[in-house]
């Protein structure tokens, strides 16, 4: 079973993942510590979903943006992507970085 995220929410304590997860449409997934991803464990962003890194640490996550998805970096909020995967922004996509990276 997939963990949808149907509702605006905020992760705000270590967490470590073993499930894929997807942002579901109009909803809204803050960030604001750090997630650890398990080996190829994945993060779907879906059309009108969007993701917050917030001062955050994602690690090791596949993360996968659908068409008008939205990802927003704000203070030195990190997605460090598992690096056995190369990660692509689909078109139709948002990225906004007003603090942090994507590695």
């Amino acid at each position: 079973m997939i963990p949808y995220i149907t509702t605006d929410t905020i992760w705000d304590e270590r967490m470590y993942l073993y499930k894929n997860i997807v942002i579901r449409e109009n909803a809204t997934l803050t960030i604001s510590d750090i997630i650890t991803f398990y080996k190829g464990v994945t993060m779907t962003i879906a059309d009108g979903g969007q993701l917050i890194a917030d001062d955050c640490n994602i690690e090791n996550v596949i993360l996968i943006t659908e068409p008008g998805s939205k990802i927003v970096l704000k203070n030195n909020g990190m997605i460090k992507h598992n690096k056995e995967f190369c990660f692509t922004l689909s078109s139709g996509s948002e990225l906004e970085i007003i603090s942090g990276a994507i590695e």
